[in-house]
């Protein structure tokens, strides 16, 4: 999608109308395998989400979603960002439109996709806008030109030109208004955009109705119309039909302005554009207002200030508010009258809107006068006119013609130019100019050719030194990390290895004169030696495993609490050793998608340990909950625990595990910088809980995945 078109569309606030804009590919064959179906669904799903953002748009939002969570490519990512946001805007949830805007043009700008970074700074203003924040909505109309203009993108440029014409004539600068809707055609005509040149056309023929100038008005209307049905532009249509309904409203044909206004209601009901269905409401209302059948009126404008609160519009709600002010005098109702109108002056105000603040005022000295206090009356009435007189000034009405007749005369008088230049200068002549300017276009578009390259290739220098730098950091500060844990692990290893070489030296030579009691002692540390041996030279290799990022990691669905029980079954003896009690607290199934055996190790290296640090007649506990999404495991003793200082030195690697704690059991510290590994693969989280002679709780987290 390119980005909304903006026009003009009408609303009446009592006798005084206000305008409102409405609108490389691997040989790897894992990547084969894996990366690039993920890669064919993002793009399918984007397509989908793309195809069905006007049908339907839930499912385009879901669509779209999908698409990001199977990106894999930066730029299919901007792409389900961008769709994303879209189908918020066509909800009309402007905050999260905002949001996904924003997140994809961040990316787009980062993959020097400037078309997309520039619609997506065109997408924001228009939300700005439609919200009433006009400086916010000129700051990013001016960043999109900017884009568009990089990259000589003439359809974008005359949009945002045609938009900014709608910002300044909202606020009543219609010579400014004018002079962009003139600029935006002038490109829409050069590139044969029929659609934007109907929009422009329909932006000048609504200049020309508020400076009165009503022939002029139907003129350009009427060729905005006949563009707009042959493209079958059914929001176009609406919108000029508003637009000429306006003309004959104020020309006293009610009944013309009427069907006018239904035939918009109609269109803009078939597209599910709340903005203008607000507005025709607001028109119809008018319609009844000026034919006297206020309480037709008073549920139209209560419609249409409805539809405006609910996507925002503050201009609209302003709007609706001084209509519905309007009924309630006609009703005598003047309490309700002045609060509707105070509330609608306060916003007019906030926002600026010089020609809603005159329509305004010029109600309020109505009202002043209807109660008796004609001192009130007189100083809203003096209030009016001098915002009158700001809007209808003599020097913006002629410089507005001037700009008018400049525009509609500049082809003429360019061909006659062009002509008399011709005839006066030799073919010799006309060849040599033809020459000159070709070699200096040549020699221009080399040097802008070269110097973007060699902007290019700084600032891809200065990228890849500032990511040099920062890898550079990362690894001095790895190397000393590990220097110093595979300092600490080599003593662990001397240790046992110590204890097999003197043990097994010493049975050795007196293998004949020890008793067989002594024999079953030597032997029994020997193979605890080598069980503790074994053991860290499994995690070491696990570990190591990991480090190199080449760990096979298989997620499955699974049963946890049969894997909690089968884990258990290991350490029954051991348990029973030391008459430790282990509960489980088993609940119903829980199924979940990971690796089993890398739960099923983390699980494994926390009821060691458990074991390990609680004395004899303990107590270990495991538990399982679900909660956020998440399901927690935890494995508690009752035996010395921890202090905080302790506590806060588990899961590093750079940790003397020999120094933590008062138990005469010491570890490497190995298994549980494993379990830490493993858990955040699953995008997981672990932690520890502890208090000096009160236990120690371990818990881990894993993201519930529905199977």
């Amino acid at each position: 999608m390119f980005f909304k078109i903006k026009i003009f569309a009408i609303i009446f606030s009592g006798f005084f109308s206000t305008s409102f804009g409405t609108e490389i590919y691997s040989q790897n064959e894992s990547i084969k395998k894996n990366v690039i179906p993920v890669i064919f669904k993002s793009v399918r799903y984007n397509k989908l989400a793309e195809d069905f953002l006007y049908k339907e748009t839930e499912k385009s939002h879901r669509y779209a979603f999908a698409a990001l969570n199977h990106s894999y490519l930066p730029s299919d990512k901007a792409r389900s960002m961008y769709n994303i946001a879209e189908a918020y805007f066509i909800n009309n949830d402007f905050d999260n439109a905002i949001y996904w805007y924003k997140n994809a043009l961040r990316l787009n700008k980062s993959l020097l996709d400037y078309s997309k970074t520039a619609d997506c700074f065109a997408n924001i203003g228009i939300i700005f806008e439609i919200k009433g924040d006009f400086d916010s909505a000129l700051n990013n109309y001016n960043e999109a030109y900017l884009f568009y203009e990089l990259i000589d993108k003439h359809k974008g440029m005359a949009m945002i030109l045609n938009n900014i014409g709608i910002l300044h004539t909202s606020q009543g600068n219609y010579e400014k208004g004018f002079e962009y809707f003139q600029k935006s055609l002038k490109i829409e005509e050069r590139i044969g955009n029929k659609e934007g040149i109907s929009y422009s056309l329909n932006n000048i023929g609504l200049v020309n109705r508020k400076m009165g100038r009503h022939d002029k008005a139907i003129e350009y209307y009427e060729k905005s119309l006949i563009i707009k049905e042959e493209l079958e532009d059914y929001h176009g249509v609406a919108i000029t039909s508003i637009n000429i309904g306006k003309v004959y409203e104020e020309n006293e044909d009610y009944y013309e302005a009427n069907i006018k206004y239904n035939l918009a209601l109609k269109n803009y009901k078939k597209i599910n554009n709340l903005e203008g269905t607000a507005t025709a409401l607001n028109n119809i209302g008018t319609i009844y207002f000026l034919t006297e059948e206020y309480d037709k009126a008073t549920e139209l404008y209560q419609q249409s200030y409805e539809l405006r609160m609910q996507i925002g519009n503050k201009s609209g709600i302003a709007g609706s508010l001084h209509n519905l002010g309007r009924c309630n005098m006609i009703n005598k109702d003047y309490h309700i009258a002045d609060k509707n109108l105070k509330h609608a002056l306060e916003i007019a105000l906030d926002l600026n809107n010089k020609e809603l603040i005159s329509g305004i005022y010029a109600s309020y000295a109505e009202l002043m006068n209807e109660i008796g206090n004609y001192q009130k009356a007189y100083s809203f009435l003096s209030l009016h006119k001098a915002q009158q007189d700001s809007l209808l000034n003599i020097e913006n009405h002629r410089q507005i013609a001037e700009l008018q007749t400049i525009y509609e005369t500049e082809k003429k008088e360019n061909k006659i130019l062009l002509q008399q230049v011709l005839l006066e200068k030799s073919e010799a002549e006309i060849k040599r100019e033809k020459q000159q300017k070709n070699a200096v276009l040549i020699i221009v578009g080399l040097l802008l050719v070269l110097s973007f390259f060699i902007y290019r290739l700084y600032v891809f220098k200065l990228k890849t030194n500032k990511i040099l730098a920062k890898q550079n950091l990362q690894l001095n500060d790895l190397n000393t990390t590990r220097n110093k844990f595979f300092s600490l692990v080599s003593h662990d290893l001397r240790n046992p290895f110590g204890t097999l070489v003197s043990v097994s030296g010493m049975l050795n030579e007196n293998f004949d004169k020890l008793d067989d009691e002594k024999k079953k002692i030597v032997i029994n540390t020997i193979n605890q030696s080598a069980v503790l041996t074994n053991e860290l030279l499994e995690n070491i290799l696990t570990w190591a495993t990991t480090q190199t990022g080449k760990i096979s990691f298989n997620p499955e669905a699974f049963n946890l609490n049969y894997s909690i029980e089968k884990t258990l079954q290991l350490f029954i003896n051991e348990a029973e050793r030391k008459n430790i009690l282990i509960g489980f607290e088993r609940g119903e199934d829980i199924f979940i998608v990971a690796d089993k055996n890398m739960i099923e190790t983390v699980i494994r290296n926390l009821l060691s340990n458990a074991i390990k640090f609680t004395e004899n007649g303990g107590f270990i506990s495991i538990k399982t909950y679900i909660k956020s999404d998440y399901i927690y495991i935890s494995v508690a003793d009752n035996g010395i625990g921890l202090n905080e200082n302790d506590l806060s030195k588990l899961f590093k690697v750079d940790t003397d595990y020999k120094k933590i704690g008062k138990s005469k059991n010491k570890g490497t510290g190995l298994g549980l910088i494993l379990c830490k590994e493993f858990i955040e693969l699953h995008h997981g989280k672990i932690f520890a809980e502890s208090l000096p002679e009160g236990g120690t709780k371990f818990t881990f987290s894993l993201p519930l995945k529905k199977t």
